[in-house]
């Protein structure tokens, strides 16, 4: 049952009272009935034998009706002492005193006070509706009745032998004035219980009113504080934009290039930088630790590290920048001492535009770069930047790439890959990512940046399944004219 379903306590109490009143209801009408039918007997047979001769019918009759209290008590009680049967019970009793009636040969001393009893308790029982189906109920019992003894009228009688059917008319007198009394009594209790219903809904009221006034209190305070963390949090967005590289310093070192970046939060942990000194281009993708916040935190730390052992320190090799990056986040967040195990994922390349070689390494980051027509893959290592939990030192794999005209090579983090979707809500997973990216090869490299947004959105049908992780996807192409080659 569920809460709209359940009953209240008004409802318990007016239904146990009326369970009561049909308890007590069927377990009066029991032996009224059974005396009522056997008065009627005693009328029927009295009758007879004063004025007439007891015929076979007779003796059916009232063999029938000697039964007949019995059966409808039972009836009734298997119900369950539901009303609507009682009732129906009633208007058969009207049957059968129209066949009595008959039978009394419409005698008005014998016969009319069960027509009276019978009538009035049909209609304090359920009204006018009962009352008039009794009078049906009596007027086919009547005609019964004709068609088996035929039609006869009977003024003569005793006093004595009427005594039978004014007794019963008393019972039913009786039988009306329980009725009543029942009837009553579940209005009065059922006002009362009403009253006191009401006194408990007016302070519950009251109770909730205030109730509802202290949550519509928390609630502004609450909105405001919410409103004043994600105002802190948007401005933190534009700081987090204003040190990630300006779109025409990615444009100058990397002409044909696209940019799939999109946070799962306001703010997030994947990031990119690009540099270029002495014909040395270099880029890099990173991956950090947690999103929103504390993801951008980590990302401010990720691009401080770099810009001092890049453009100070003058370290271009991607496996010694990873190195030196690992030691530098391990010693800041002192991971040695206490235990932190934040850091990142990164990959790097460096692209010597004199000899068309891309070195790459990677911390627990690849690169998917084309060859042949085909994507192939470059596995950086296991290792992460900026985690003491290893057991052997932590050393970076540099690899060198020759590069042929119209390459493009592609920097992730793993926010793509890693996300849920699709028609089985499953995960995108590598293999299919590098298998989009090379169904993707024939479109123009921008193109082929707007196919990837658009299939991560309908992947996620549409939007409506959630985010999982920051999104960075960063697709260079080498483009060659007259044998030149140039980014």
């Amino acid at each position: 049952m569920t809460a709209l379903e359940a009953n209240t306590p008004l409802q318990t109490d007016q239904a146990n009272q009326r369970k009561n009143t049909k308890s007590r209801l069927g377990s009066f009408i029991y032996p009224m009935r059974i005396l009522g039918y056997a008065f009627a007997i005693t009328s029927l047979l009295s009758f007879y034998y004063l004025f007439y001769t007891p015929t076979l019918l007779v003796w059916i009759y009232s063999s029938v009706i000697f039964i007949y209290p019995h059966v409808a008590f039972y009836l009734y009680k298997r119900s369950g002492f539901h009303r609507e049967v009682e009732f129906n019970t009633l208007v058969f009793d009207m049957f059968l005193i129209g066949i009595l009636s008959a039978f009394l040969h419409f005698s008005p001393i014998f016969a009319l006070p069960y027509v009276i009893a019978n009538s009035a308790s049909n209609f304090a029982s359920n009204g006018p509706r009962l009352f008039f189906q009794g009078l049906l109920a009596f007027g086919v019992g009547v005609l019964l009745g004709i068609l088996l003894i035929g039609f006869q009228f009977h003024y003569q009688y005793q006093v004595w032998v009427s005594i039978p059917s004014y007794v019963y008319l008393l019972l039913a007198a009786h039988y009306i004035g329980f009725i009543s009394y029942s009837k009553g009594s579940v209005l009065r209790k059922t006002k009362q219980l009403t009253e006191e219903q009401n006194v408990e809904l007016i302070q519950q009221k009251e109770e909730l009113e205030a109730l509802n006034q202290d949550i519509q209190h928390k609630h502004i305070a609450l909105s405001k504080a919410n409103k004043s963390i994600r105002d802190s949090i948007s401005y933190a967005k534009h700081i987090q934009g204003a040190i990630l590289p300006r779109l025409e310093i990615i444009q100058s070192i990397f002409p044909t290039h696209f940019i799939f970046y999109q946070p799962r939060d306001i703010v997030g942990g994947d990031f990119y930088w690009v540099h270029e000194q002495q014909g040395l281009k270099i880029l890099v993708v990173a991956d950090c630790t947690g999103h929103g916040v504390p993801g951008a935190f980590m990302s401010l730390i990720g691009q401080m590290f770099l810009e001092e052992t890049v453009v100070k320190q003058q370290v271009t090799n991607p496996a010694e920048v990873l190195t030196l990056m690992h030691q530098k986040v391990s010693r800041f967040l002192n991971q040695k001492y206490n235990g932190n195990q934040d850091g990142m994922d990164m990959a790097m390349v460096a692209y010597h535009t004199e000899d068309q070689c891309l070195h790459f390494a990677g911390a627990k980051s690849s690169l998917l770069y084309t060859q042949d027509g085909e994507i192939q893959k470059c596995k950086g290592c296991l290792f992460s930047i900026g985690h003491e939990n290893y057991s052997v030192p932590v050393t970076f794999q540099q690899h060198c790439i020759q590069i042929a005209p119209n390459t493009r090579f592609y920097l992730y983090s793993d926010g793509f890959h890693d996300q849920f979707g699709g028609e089985h809500k499953k995960r995108l997973g590598s293999k299919r990512f590098a298998r989009l990216l090379n169904d993707t090869q024939h479109l123009s490299l921008t193109e082929q940046g707007h196919q990837l947004t658009q299939f991560f959105h309908q992947w996620r049908d549409n939007g409506l399944d959630a985010q999982m992780d920051d999104v960075l996807v960063f697709g260079v192409e080498i483009k060659s004219e007259n044998s030149n080659q140039t980014l």
